[in-house]
């Protein structure tokens, strides 16, 4: 199931504030748990995948494990269960992993939660709650944008690379 939809789901059953913070909760159980599953089982595997984009993604992880555990968050790189089985496997360490999940997964979060809200506001006909829960639905989307605009103007490489 997508992450999105769980977000979702927790949201729409718990309400925008406590749905948020379920679903960080169980955002950072879930990756705790497939993390150390991968520790334990993903060696032998990443033996047989051998060279390649997980050899680059190993170097980067080993160097900047923080930064890898929050922006895998935020772009499409896979399941989010098999991304924190690599992590594991490749022997990230865990605090470094975990604090980058946890700042990481917040605005896709913060992002559902208000954009949920503004359309159960809007069904609602609390016009003003709906059209305050969008603006911070977007304003979370430019923050985002913004910082990787400013990022790459400055010539600082935000992506998963060797480079």
């Amino acid at each position: 199931v997508p992450q999105f939809l769980l977000i979702g789901m927790g949201v729409y059953a718990f309400g925008p504030l406590w749905g948020a913070v379920w679903s960080w909760v169980a955002t950072l159980c879930s990756g705790t748990l497939t993390f150390w599953l991968g520790r334990f089982f993903g060696e032998a595997t990443l033996q047989r995948l051998g060279q390649g984009r997980i050899k680059r993604f190993t170097g980067f992880v080993a160097k900047n494990a923080f930064a890898a555990s929050a922006i895998v968050r935020n772009v499409p790189t896979g399941p989010f269960v098999l991304v924190n089985m690599l992590f594991g496997a490749i022997r990230a360490p865990y605090l470094h992993y975990a604090g980058g999940m946890a700042l990481g997964v917040m605005p896709k979060i913060a992002l559902v939660a208000f954009g949920l809200q503004a359309i159960q506001a809007a069904l609602e006909g609390n016009i003003w709650v709906a059209v305050f829960a969008t603006l911070a639905a977007v304003g979370v989307f430019l923050g985002g944008f913004f910082y990787v605009r400013y990022r790459r103007r400055k010539g600082e490489n935000i992506a998963l690379s060797a480079d």
